[in-house]
């Protein structure tokens, strides 16, 4: 089914990856669903089946959520990376 590009408001699923991404940026995991979300929407645009003024939308959800995404994989990181002295030198 092919959608007009220039009629109607952006999708639900392009407005969903933007609101993620955005509370991702404070709740990681949450940022990885941005990432899916923004991704399949900005896909079926490409693809005609979304309205075309979702685009925008759904391309900063899914940069946001790759932003969250690598934030909290950078904490994640740097969290483990602190208690290891702790785990390797406890009786010391």
């Amino acid at each position: 089914m092919q959608v007009d590009p220039s009629a109607g408001p952006a999708s639900g699923l392009s407005i969903a990856a933007l609101v993620l991404g955005i509370v991702g940026l404070c709740c990681s995991p949450l940022s990885i669903i941005a990432v899916v979300l923004g991704l399949v929407e900005w896909n079926s645009i490409n693809q005609g089946k979304s309205p075309r003024a979702g685009y925008g939308l759904a391309l900063a959800g899914w940069i946001l959520g790759i932003v969250g995404s690598l934030l909290f994989l950078s904490t994640l990181f740097l969290n483990i990376l602190s208690f290891l002295p702790a785990l390797f030198f406890q009786g010391f």
